[in-house]
């Protein structure tokens, strides 16, 4: 389809052509609507009329018009008009990449510097999970003022065949169906795992920009071939030709393009964060001295090393297409490693880190798992004979991931409601509502799920119906990490008090629970078909032979797994298959400590809190601090003397979470069960009831004179939503929000005329501010996602959280709220709340931010082992049967 000038596409005017490709026309366009050039890009009707890649594009798009960096050309929007469907992109002046090494090879200190920009631009992608796929120097514009410009983030590639006769060299993405996946990617560009069709990441942009860069250098390709075969041939047997870089690149160059040009991507650099940094390093030496030629390999070298690389990615896809185990197989271990940019959902709530990310299939051949980039997280599926997990859709805010016996349906909870879903359809039922975060579930043979939420245990059908209470927690005791045994009538259970945890096997027909001795200090039990319980314990896991007739242990506990990720709270993060296989998350024994951290990230000089903490609230005055948690497992309110560092207890019965200040100072008001109470900040005089709801209410704003207090609530019907308690007449809870969506952690400003909320109403969590009590329309205060508001005290700035930053934004209020542009303050990798609401606060002065931090950084990789069962067997064999 050809357009004319002067055409018009809704308020888009045609001005001219600017070139085409692959994926159709480009031209340049008037946006008479908002008075600005634009770039059209028109896109095939057979593109739009094939579902699959159309939902691709639409999904691709509204993650890609996120993105907000100055060296990203920004996409505008996805439009339709009378059936011609168009990107309006950013219209960026100036030559490309390309163009611009098409008149001769750059000087490697401009390349550097032309090419910091384009890592700069990459790292930002794939800090939000976006992965390029196909970065090539055509892809890269050069403004008139020499600023970098990236085009084409992963939207709209073709996967149709590429066309015969084209220039490779300026072909779009090339798709080619292959027994493991879809190749995308230009051929020249393409990184080795690319080629074979096998999972990408981001080293595969980090190949593809060692790739442009050697082009800059050279002047030429670093693999060419008069045909994609060819060229796919050459990036997977041969190496650059080294001795084409020019004589005066420095040594620390040569290396930067090696590490970038592994062929094996474990051997590659990771991310463009030590792409960029290694740069800045050769920038920054003094006198960068040329390296002399290397020596060129010979013929006969790189055929055995391309032999060797092939023969081994040709066993490591064996370990996971084989077939299922024997009995004298041997131990197969690997790791699933997540994309950059994303960890492993670890959720908490209080001293109980309880809310698991992993789980492993009953039959061992899929593995699920939940994963966030900070802001949004999905239900991503893993089978283990493919090299790749997907994320499910209608899983976003999944928690909890449980698998049926059959190993076809996956439970999991999200926002307040308990679902399935299918493995292979993707058809997702819901089955129940869940008023609290749950904290284990397990489903059995006989289609009965049992889960613990609010410290007790409850069941119900796995079609779903109304949930029956199994085991209801006491003062100081609570239940979770439900697991049945076979039969399905007794599950082993995880008994937590104030001092230590036990393992114990519940019947749940009659509510009876039988301790086990000799399992003290353990939590998260599981059984084996190879006659053991597997728990965890102090970063381990532990096995013993078990009686399953007697529900007796047999001998003594003995480590079979060390370096399993284990909370403060006591859970351990691993899984396993009916016979033995193990999925566990690394990282050890797990400490939280409260930071005290300066607007520039640093730690405050001589500050030091107390080595468990959550949801820590400072005083009006700055003096105090209250917090969550205790020693142990305690779930108590706290208070600490900053001038004096000194703690002491506010309560004593073990269920008592977010607190907050009255304005005075005087008291702490804090959720206890299905009430919110409070108590003079010192501890004396008696407790006293401001609202006894019933759901579990979480207490988050007094209004500036006290008289009302703001909350959040999961309700059944509508999600999470805020309610105000006026503190005068008959303290009945009013709404304030109450939607479809999920509002949460409403905070009132200084001046008491505003609210800010975080809400997903947009897909993700964002910050918004509405007047209260209203009328008024909101102001969305974060970019590209963001939660956890909290107003400084002059009501001069919002601050909020954006994955691992931490920004700021000036706001007024007078006449009406206005917000300007965020800034990042810092970043790290602190505790971060499960539904937007603040784990972390900042002082009166505006000066100093209160942190929890876990000693071990947010994992990001799943180790699995194959037929672990026969390793059970002989570290712990059974004493007796």
């Amino acid at each position: 389809m050809t357009l004319e000038a002067g055409t018009r596409l809704g308020s888009y005017e045609i001005l001219a052509p600017l070139g085409s490709g692959g994926m159709g026309d480009v031209y340049r366009a008037r946006d008479r609507k908002l008075d600005r050039d634009v770039a059209v890009k028109l896109l095939p009707e057979a593109l739009w009329q094939d579902g699959e890649r159309r939902s691709r594009l639409e999904r691709e798009a509204r993650l890609l018009a996120a993105l907000n960096h100055p060296a990203i050309a920004a996409i505008y929007g996805l439009e339709e008009h009378e059936g011609v469907r168009f990107l309006v992109l950013e219209l960026i002046p100036g030559e490309t990449l390309a163009q611009k090494i098409a008149r001769g090879p750059l000087e490697w200190k401009e390349a550097l510097s032309l090419f910091h920009q384009i890592a700069a631009a990459l790292e930002a992608a794939h800090q939000k999970g976006i992965i390029h796929r196909d970065l090539k120097p055509d892809n890269v514009k050069l403004t008139p003022e020499g600023r970098i410009k990236v085009l084409d983030f992963g939207l709209a590639k073709d996967v149709s065949e590429n066309p015969t006769g084209e220039n490779l060299s300026h072909s779009p993405t090339l798709a080619r169906g292959t027994a493991t996946g879809v190749i995308l990617g230009t051929a020249a560009y393409m990184s080795p795992e690319q080629a074979r069709g096998m999972t990408v990441d981001s080293r595969t942009d980090v190949w593809a920009f060692g790739c442009c860069l050697y082009e800059a250098l050279t002047g030429r390709k670093a693999f060419t071939g008069e045909t994609a075969s060819d060229i796919l041939a050459r990036i997977l047997e041969r190496e650059p030709d080294w001795e084409k870089l020019p004589a005066g690149t420095p040594a620390s160059v040569r290396a930067l393009l090696r590490k970038c040009l592994q062929k094996d991507p474990s051997r590659r650099l990771r991310d463009m964060w030590d792409v960029r940094v290694e740069m800045e390093e050769a920038l920054a030496e003094p006198s960068s001295k040329p390296s002399a030629r290397p020596e060129r390999v010979s013929r006969p070298a790189l055929t055995a090393a391309a032999l060797l690389g092939a023969l081994t990615a040709g066993l490591v896809f064996w370990s996971f297409r084989r077939s299922p185990l024997s009995e004298g197989d041997s131990l197969t271990r690997f790791a699933v490693e997540l994309p950059a940019g994303e960890r492993l959902r670890i959720s908490s709530q209080g001293a109980f880190t309880m809310v698991g990310s992993i789980a492993l299939s009953p039959d061992g051949k899929t593995l699920a798992y939940i994963a966030t980039d900070g802001v949004r997280s999905w239900l991503y599926l893993r089978r283990l004979d493919q090299l790749e997990a997907s994320p499910m859709p209608g899983t976003e805010g999944a928690l909890e991931p449980f698998f049926s016996p059959d190993s076809e349906w996956v439970g999991f909870t999200a926002n307040g409601v308990l679902y399935r879903i299918s493995v292979t359809s993707g058809e997702r039922a819901t089955l129940s509502q869940m008023p609290s975060i749950p904290s284990g579930a397990s489903w059995s043979e006989g289609n009965t799920i049992v889960y613990s939420s609010s410290f007790r245990l409850n069941r119900l059908q796995a079609a779903g119906g109304t949930p029956l209470e199994v085991k209801r927690g006491e003062a100081g005791v609570s239940y979770h990490f439900p697991y049945f045994l076979p039969g399905g009538e007794d599950a082993l259970v995880s008994v937590l008090t104030r001092q230590r945890s036990h393992i114990g096997v519940l019947s749940l027909e009659s509510g009876e629970l039988n301790m086990l001795a000799g399992l003290g200090e353990g939590t998260t039990a599981a059984y084996v078909a190879t006659g053991h319980i597997v728990y965890g314990a102090s970063g381990r896991i532990l096995a013993v032979p078990f009686d399953l007739e007697k529900h007796e242990v047999l001998g003594d506990p003995v480590p079979v797994a060390d370096d399993v990720y284990t909370m403060p709270g006591g859970r351990a993060f691993f899984s396993v298959s009916k016979n033995g296989d193990l999925a566990y998350v690394p990282g050890g024994e797990v400490d939280r400590n409260l930071v005290f951290i300066d607007r520039d990230g640093r730690v405050v000089p001589g500050s030091a809190g107390p080595r468990f903490a959550s949801h820590p609230r400072f005083s009006p005055r700055g003096n105090l601090l209250s917090i969550g948690g205790g020693p142990g497992l305690a779930r108590d309110i706290w208070t600490m003397d900053l001038e004096r560092g000194t703690l002491s207890r506010l309560t004593a019965d073990d269920q008592n979470i977010h607190s907050t200040w009255s304005p005075d100072g005087a008291r702490i008001a804090y959720a206890s069960g299905n009430r919110i109470v409070w108590r003079a900040a010192d501890g004396s005089g008696e407790t006293e009831v401001l609202a006894d709801w019933e759901r579990t209410p979480f207490p988050s704003s007094f209004s500036p004179e006290g008289s009302l207090l703001a909350f959040w609530e999961r309700n059944p019907a509508t999600g999470l939503d805020i309610r105000v308690v006026p503190l005068q007449g008959d303290r009945k809870p009013i709404p304030f929000l109450e939607t479809s969506f999920n509002e949460s952690y409403g905070t009132f400003s200084p001046d008491g005329r505003f609210m800010a909320y975080t809400s997903d109403e947009s897909g993700r969590y964002e910050v918004y501010v509405r007047p209260y009590p209203g009328p008024g329309g909101k102001v969305t205060v974060s970019t590209d996602g963001g939660a956890e508001a909290c107003w400084s005290r002059d009501g001069k700035e919002l601050f909020y959280r954006r994955g691992r930053q931490v920004l700021s934004v000036p706001v007024t209020t007078e006449p009406a709220f206005t917000a300007g542009k965020p800034r990042v303050l810092f970043e790290g990798d602190y505790d971060f709340g499960t539904y937007g609401d603040a784990h972390y606060d900042v002082s009166p002065d505006g000066k100093t931010f209160a942190m929890a931090e876990d000693e071990t950084p947010p994992p990001t990789r799943v180790n699995v082992v194959l037929n672990w069962g026969e390793e059970l067997k002989r570290l712990a064999p059974a004493s007796r049967r």
